[in-house]
């Protein structure tokens, strides 16, 4: 059993998801090209390989992987599971798309997805408002946005609810932005973007205490918050200013990005 190229291919696999869970992406994706260099079948691997891929924008490799994935798929006999995999592979050239601003080509590509379950449903929801946005059709993306809002997906709801929040932000509603950014900065512990909007707004609107305390939680993912804490700070006392500023003079990038002004 252990020369069948299928079971073979299948412990590449495993091994590749298993270096994935531990974060360890560059035997993953060697594990995933062997998988499918020994069986061009590998649905899964393929699947995560594109993935991977996207996530990193390597764009080109995505659309690869994602367009032999349709190709591959063309032999497959249970309906349920060509339907499934032929939208994955609409959904992620879909998404290739999107970031290459190609906004034309990733509606083509969603036209083809079949909605054969909610997650389907929610994952063309994202497209469509992830689309709206960049057209800067606000309302149109509020739409998808508060559909998926309802979803029974923790991430999901959380996800859509942020980008309400930046939208209503965007549009100068920072009140029911701060309403809405508040729901997910607490739910996703401590969501660190959702924090990075909630500072930029708590100052804009000189709730310094509440401006420092988000700037300081978003810091820990987008330093450049560190700014923004100090400015807060310097409304609030000068032993909270002078340790912000330490904080701001301990990380070299924003000393040479902001020196000018610190």
């Amino acid at each position: 059993a252990s020369k069948d190229p299928t079971y073979v291919a299948r412990v590449y696999t495993e091994k590749g998801f298993y270096y994935r869970l531990n974060g360890k992406y560059d035997e993953m994706a060697r594990c995933y090209k062997k998988a499918i260099n020994i069986n061009p079948y590998d649905f899964k691997a393929i699947t995560e390989l594109a993935f991977f891929y996207l996530t990193t924008n390597e764009l080109d490799l995505a659309f690869e992987c994602y367009k032999n994935l349709l190709f591959v798929n063309r032999n497959t006999r249970y309906y349920t599971r060509k339907v499934r995999n032929d939208n994955i592979g609409f959904i992620g050239l879909a998404m290739i798309m999107i970031k290459k601003n190609d906004l034309a080509k990733a509606k083509e590509c969603l036209k083809k997805v079949v909605e054969a379950n909610p997650k389907d449903k929610e994952t063309l929801n994202k497209c469509y408002a992830n689309i709206a946005f960049l057209e800067e059709d606000y309302p149109k993306a509020l739409t998808f946005l508060r559909s998926n809002a309802l979803s029974k997906n923790n991430k999901v709801r959380t996800e859509s609810l942020e980008k309400i929040g930046i939208i209503y932000a965007i549009n100068g509603n920072f009140l029911d932005a701060i309403k809405t950014l508040e729901i997910v900065s607490i739910e996703t512990n401590k969501n660190h973007y959702a924090n990075y909007i909630l500072g930029y707004i708590y100052y804009k609107e000189q709730n310094y205490l509440k401006g420092y305390k988000a700037n300081m939680i978003a810091s820990i993912e987008y330093p450049k918050c560190l700014i923004y804490a100090l400015k807060c700070a310097m409304h609030l006392s000068i032993n909270l200013a002078l340790e912000t500023a330490n904080l701001v003079l301990e990380n070299s990038v924003l000393v040479a990005k902001y020196r000018p002004y610190l």
